[in-house]
């Protein structure tokens, strides 16, 4: 068991667990569409870590890496974005998005729980690198296309959109950069260690709580307030990533 090699995926899990614990408190306070998903997808964020956090600490194996790409290959961003959707959509088309996250969720858990994995891959796996996306075979994989584009699409669109009717600019610069920030971490293990990888995760949800803070306290508007804006201030929005 290798417990220094899961310090930081146990922090970004934990990072996200507290996002999702606070957007929850505030669905609990004053409920609203949005803050329901952006607490079930940063949860899913969370599971998506732990399951790093196991296989850094005590190996890959088939359940441990189901868990991870499921939750964070497929599903956090699905339903951050329809949280976002909720803010900025006609009530309509919110729902539009809510229907094809439904069939999202149903495929790809479907998808993720059958498919076959690549044994080979699976165990070249180490304690500081999870396996790759091709351990997972057969077509699962547009799965993870669609719910990370459209998600990233409403993610970011969102904030754009916002920001373009100067509602809430700090805190939507702030979650703009944090999903980059998350979005782009990838990139970060070509400079010779994953372990950049989990700190790009766990500044970019640094970045985003940041932004959801930062939104809080605002005075109440009647249409969207941004990505975060009306979950921050815990009051109902007008309408709802990763």
């Amino acid at each position: 068991m290798d417990l220094p090699a899961a310090a930081l995926p146990l922090a970004t899990a934990a990072a996200a667990a507290v996002f999702a614990a606070r957007i929850a408190g505030s669905a609990v306070r004053r409920y609203a569409p949005a803050k329901v998903f952006w607490a079930i997808g940063l949860l899913l964020a969370a599971a998506a870590a732990g399951a790093e956090t196991y296989g850094a600490a005590d190996g890959w194996g088939e359940p441990a890496f189901r868990v991870y790409y499921l939750a964070g290959g497929c599903l956090s961003v699905a339903f951050l974005g329809a949280g976002s959707a909720f803010l900025v959509l006609p009530r309509g088309l919110a729902l539009v998005v809510l229907g094809a996250l439904g069939t999202a969720v149903v495929g790809a858990t479907i998808g993720v729980l059958t498919a076959d994995l690549d044994p080979a891959r699976l165990a070249a796996a180490t304690d500081s690198r999870p396996p790759d996306n091709e351990t997972i075979r057969g077509i699962v994989y547009l799965w993870a296309v669609a719910c990370n584009s459209v998600g990233s699409l409403l993610l970011i669109g969102g904030s754009l959109w916002s920001l373009a009717h100067g509602r809430r600019v700090t805190g939507n610069v702030l979650i703009i950069v944090g999903v980059l920030a998350i979005a782009g971490s990838g990139t970060l293990s070509r400079l010779g260690s994953y372990d950049l990888v989990y700190v790009g995760q766990t500044v970019g949800l640094a970045l985003m709580l940041a932004g959801f803070e930062a939104g809080s306290g605002g005075r109440r508007t009647r249409r969207a307030r941004g990505l975060l804006g009306g979950v921050a201030s815990g009051r109902e929005p007008s309408h709802p990533r990763a």
